[in-house]
């Protein structure tokens, strides 16, 4: 979808939600918020993400309501830089200029990895961690803004696009260079391994 057509994949500006009708409030994400925590850093205890800190599969999903009242993970994957932040905000490192916070540019997003039968949501945090992409700590006091959960497909050509982009062709005869990449390849498709 195109940003002429009405679709946001992050947080709806005010001015947009406005013009709205029937938009839901924005309430707390965080359901153990209390007032103290105003324009601190989350909490670790109350970010939620998968136990095994690599996927969760349909019924782990669903318990994720209790922690948050979006019921999904505190932190979704810039699908360009893997770069791990609070779901829906534009990317801090992709979105340098900060003139696309309607509706363009890259956002952070939930990845969902599907096999046949099942489908898994993947850690962010982990993701950013194997890609060394870096991490935006979400604050306590976010609300939810937004008509539905940015969710996005997890597909290689993700992966691939971000190797080809980091490791160009004229670094690609550096052995170091090679050994990383393929570690890289390596440690994905090992925390992608969900299944029985």
């Amino acid at each position: 979808m195109t940003s002429s057509d009405g679709f946001y994949p992050g947080e709806i500006p005010e001015k947009v939600r406005a013009t709205i009708p029937n938009f839901k409030v924005p309430t707390m994400i965080n359901r153990n918020y209390t007032p103290d925590q105003k324009d601190q850093d989350i909490r670790d205890a109350d970010v939620v993400r998968p136990r095994n800190h690599k996927w969760s599969l349909e019924d782990e999903t669903n318990t994720m309501r209790v922690l948050s009242a979006d019921r999904c993970p505190t932190y979704g994957s810039c699908v360009r830089c893997f770069r791990s932040g609070p779901y829906g905000r534009l990317c801090n490192i992709c979105n340098k200029d900060y003139t696309t916070l309607q509706k363009d540019g890259w956002h952070y997003v939930i990845l969902q990895k599907s096999r046949p039968g099942k489908s898994a949501v993947l850690d962010s945090i982990t993701l950013s961690t194997i890609f060394r992409a870096g991490h935006e700590t979400a604050k306590a006091d976010r609300e939810v803004r937004w008509l539905r959960t940015p969710l996005r497909p997890y597909t290689s050509d993700m992966l691939d696009r971000y190797l080809h982009r980091v490791y160009k062709q004229e670094r690609a005869d550096n052995r170091a260079n090679r050994a990383e990449r393929a570690g890289i390849i390596y440690e994905v498709t090992l925390m992608m391994d969900f299944e029985d």
